[in-house]
């Protein structure tokens, strides 16, 4: 996997996902700025069908039934293991590769 960009608010966030439309997004819910990686992430699927990691110290902040629900999510601190078996799994699992599996 490579790293195509790294944002540390929500309107870096979405612009470089609109300028490099990446298969992935890890996302935090608190960015550098103060601003939400909530509401990045709310904006980024509006517009693109991308899949979404959380990495948060704050997993109650995600775990609401309100939109985005994260279907995955790592809490901090975390191994470099269990991101990468998350990024295997939410890539092998995102509707747009089991579409064409199918």
């Amino acid at each position: 996997h490579t790293v195509v960009d790294i944002a540390a608010t929500r309107t870096e966030a979405v612009d470089a996902v609109a300028r490099k439309t990446p298969g992935l997004v890890l996302a935090d819910i608190q960015l550098a700025d103060g601003s939400s990686g909530i509401d990045a992430v709310k904006d980024i699927l509006a517009r693109f069908d991308v899949p979404v990691i959380f990495i948060t110290a704050f997993p109650e902040r995600l775990l609401t039934g309100e939109r985005p629900e994260p279907t995955f999510l790592i809490t901090k601190p975390f191994q470099p293991e269990t991101v990468k078996a998350a990024i295997g799994q939410a890539l092998f699992f995102h509707p747009r590769n089991t579409r064409k599996a199918a």
